[in-house]
């Protein structure tokens, strides 16, 4: 009986007779197979990479579990040490208001109904850098768990789990930095392919959009592609007359126009100071109409200047694309189409389909 670990009960007999005196009763509670389970506890905690401690009532580290707490936390003994001595001590300095707040809360749950530790426990610091002082950059990123160990629902001691975080944390880090890093490039691509007066793309732009779309057209995956070349009628006429101001809101009323009026998959480019280009993944047909649309819907526009109302109006040639046509060619049969239609005298579209002519 000696090899086995006992709980001892000892209770007073309290219906014993005056003349028997006082009578105590001892009773032994075998706990060898609690022992037993509590070791094999103890060796799976120490041959698995956390850091895992008990803090008792009075704040102060009461067992270590674990092996790797020394390389966590950078020292061995921790007995009858305050667990934020030990744990935040070192860092005390980098700790954010928060965190500090948070590190009080956990010392006011200790020997404290369980439900105070419900309602804090989302102040506790969970994730802290942890280094020596004079050592900063070699630190680590430490993960904390807490568990209330509790008795007739008083958190008597409390259980702490350490453990590193620094390859995730840091993997992170760098994911996100990446991250910015591609949307500031992007954010700069797209403001060298984009005109920030109008918001159509610009010749940058074009190179890839529409190299896209004839190059799709050339191997079969586009049945039609159309080009709509436009341009404003006497545009000068309104700088001069009404200033550059004005001028601007113009075309920035016609670009937004024309996007509002195309689709996703159209590429509308400002091509020079009031030439616009749209090419479209459709027939010339459908490309005349869409181009009469646009045009219809400009000429409608009312723009004022010191109270004054005038509008404007432009003029478009239409082509479709022919399989393997080099894309200068194409712009080149565009723009004499938009002449033809300066000279029969503006506000028109002209197209190289004779009964689409307008």
């Amino acid at each position: 009986l000696i090899d086995h670990p006992y709980y001892w009960h000892l209770s007073r007999f309290s219906n014993a007779h005056y003349a028997e005196g006082q009578l105590f009763i001892l009773t032994g509670e075998d706990i060898l197979l609690l022992r037993e389970s509590e070791k094999k506890l103890v060796s799976l905690f120490s041959s698995i990479p956390l850091g895992i401690f008990t803090v008792n009532e009075r704040g102060k580290i009461e067992e270590t579990y674990s092996n790797y707490l020394g390389y966590l936390l950078g020292e061995s003994e921790y007995k009858e040490k305050t667990f934020t001595e030990v744990l935040f001590g070192p860092i005390e300095s980098s700790l954010t208001r928060c965190e500090r707040k948070g590190i009080e809360n956990i010392t006011k749950c200790l020997n404290r109904e369980e439900r105070y530790f419900s309602e804090l426990v989302d102040t506790f610091p969970t994730l802290v850098y942890y280094h020596d002082k004079n050592k900063k950059e070699s630190g680590k990123y430490l993960q904390i768990s807490y568990k209330p160990l509790c008795y007739d629902g008083v958190v008597k001691k409390m259980l702490v789990i350490l453990e590193d975080r620094t390859t995730i944390v840091c993997a992170e880090k760098e994911r996100n930095r990446v991250s910015l890093l591609e949307q500031q490039s992007r954010a700069l691509y797209e403001s060298a392919i984009r005109d920030p007066l109008t918001g159509l793309y610009t010749r940058l732009g074009m190179e890839e959009h529409v190299n896209r779309m004839v190059g799709g057209h050339n191997g079969g995956d586009f049945e039609h592609i159309s080009l709509l070349l436009f341009d404003l009628d006497h545009f000068k006429e309104v700088n001069d007359n009404y200033g550059h101001d004005v001028g601007d809101k113009v075309l920035k009323k016609v670009g937004s126009s024309i996007l509002d009026m195309i689709r996703q998959t159209d590429v509308a480019i400002r091509f020079g100071g009031e030439e616009i280009m749209v090419f479209i993944a459709n027939s010339i047909e459908n490309g005349y109409s869409l181009a009469e649309r646009i045009r219809k819907k400009i000429e409608s526009t009312v723009f004022q200047s010191d109270n004054m109302d005038f509008s404007v109006t432009l003029s478009g040639g239409v082509v479709g694309h022919e399989v393997n046509e080099d894309l200068a060619d194409l712009i080149r049969r565009a723009d004499k189409l938009l002449y033809q239609a300066k000279e029969r005298g503006r506000n028109c579209i002209c197209t190289d389909i004779s009964e689409a002519d307008g």
